[in-house]
């Protein structure tokens, strides 16, 4: 009995020590890492179910008030998709300001010009989706102030994390 529990040991450390015949290699390259970035400006639109959807514009990311210019100025967002958000023929980059967790968006549309709720959510969204796209903190809120009319928020967008 000794002698089998001897041997199985003997056998087992054997087999530890001879590895797998495979040797260690050097550090591989590997390309380039994935950032988790989707290429082109998160914009907002709203679907048939009344759903935010986002639509990426362009190839590359753009400043808050570029993406929210291009929010306003879309005339035809595509198959099934629609704006409630207001337009407007701005040519000019919108400002923005942050202080502490808030970014203050000055739209060139009248408070009146948004329709429903969830136009007031396109905004939101376009804004604080770029931002996080951009690294910013998922705790940032946005307060739209329009040219006529009560500003909006600070308010999160209910389709991104906040943290």
């Amino acid at each position: 009995m000794i002698r089998r529990v001897l041997g199985a040991a003997l056998t087992a450390a054997a087999l530890a020590l001879a590895g797998c015949g495979v040797g260690p290699s050097g550090v591989l390259g590997g390309g380039q890492a994935p950032t988790g970035l989707a290429p082109g400006t998160p914009v907002y639109f709203v679907d048939d179910e009344g759903g935010l959807v986002v639509q990426r514009r362009g190839d590359r990311l753009s400043t808050i008030g570029q993406a929210m210019k291009m929010l306003l100025t879309t005339t035809s967002p595509g198959p099934g998709l629609r704006s409630y958000a207001g337009t407007s023929q701005v040519a000019l980059e919108l400002p923005i300001a942050t202080s502490g967790d808030v970014i203050t968006v000055g739209l060139p549309i009248d408070r009146a010009d948004v329709r429903r709720e969830i136009g007031l959510d396109q905004l939101a969204c376009t804004a604080l989706a770029v931002h996080q796209q951009s690294g910013g903190s998922p705790a940032t809120r946005v307060r739209l102030d329009f040219l006529h009319g009560p500003a909006a928020g600070p308010r999160h967008c209910p389709v991104l994390p906040q943290g």
